[in-house]
């Protein structure tokens, strides 16, 4: 790597040097840096996939859980300032961006005029019985998801849920989660917690307006198998 480092420092010296003492630039220089360059870049893939492979090969199991952080980036891409609403000047900072999307996109449901009150404790003549769900569902639910989905808040994807399925008591445990889920009515809170992500929809005059944007939920893994288990 220090080689190919200096490869390029030095063809990119010698283009300097013919600029400035022949006021131009060379051709064959050109090219041979961007062969040194991409050169470099090959290398440092290699390198790369050859520290992850050897990381994982010396991997006990303690250390596993904490290869999920590598899929946490650090880069933020600026966006425009965003727009609170008429009178009210624009948004720049991160948290307000995010908060005035979620305003405008998340916003609560509209008060009804009559609220009802249903009753959820007794049984009702129109209710639909509940059939148990089966272990075949289960286990479609979840090896019909695709691992290489972007994971959500827990940062744990498809993959991991589908290595644990593969041990008999873990498929045990997660089958008779599944089952009390939905014989209680009951979608865990930590479920339905997701991270959102605003992507611009293409062709818009005014990308301060939150309306320009779409926000696409990543939810935990669980809370979705439970929700393709109850469609």
């Amino acid at each position: 790597m220090t080689t190919a480092v200096d490869r390029v420092s030095e063809a990119q010296k010698e283009q300097k040097w013919h600029h400035k003492t022949l006021n131009t630039f060379n051709g064959d220089i050109r090219t041979q840096i961007r062969k040194v360059h991409n050169y470099f870049k090959r290398l440092c893939q290699i390198k790369k996939h050859d520290w992850v492979n050897k990381k994982l090969q010396q991997a006990t199991t303690d250390d596993i859980w904490g290869f999920k952080s590598w899929s946490k980036g650090t880069q933020n891409y600026s966006t425009l300032p965003i727009s609170r609403g008429e009178g009210l000047p624009k948004v720049v900072m991160h948290q307000d961006k995010c908060d005035a999307l979620r305003a405008e996109l998340y916003q609560p449901s509209p008060h009804l005029e009559e609220e009802h009150a249903p009753d959820l404790k007794n049984p009702q003549a129109e209710d639909l019985p509940f059939k148990k769900i089966t272990f075949n569902e289960v286990n479609e639910a979840i090896n019909s998801t695709s691992s290489s989905l972007v994971p959500g808040y827990s940062q744990m994807n498809y993959q991991v849920v589908k290595w644990a399925w593969r041990n008999e008591t873990s498929q045990q445990y997660t089958f008779l989660l599944m089952w009390k889920c939905l014989e209680a009515g009951y979608h865990p809170k930590s479920w339905r917690k997701a991270i959102a992500a605003a992507l611009k929809k293409p062709r818009k005059p005014d990308y301060s307006n939150p309306r320009a944007y779409h926000l696409i939920t990543l939810l935990k893994c669980l809370g979705k198998i439970l929700k393709k288990i109850m469609a």
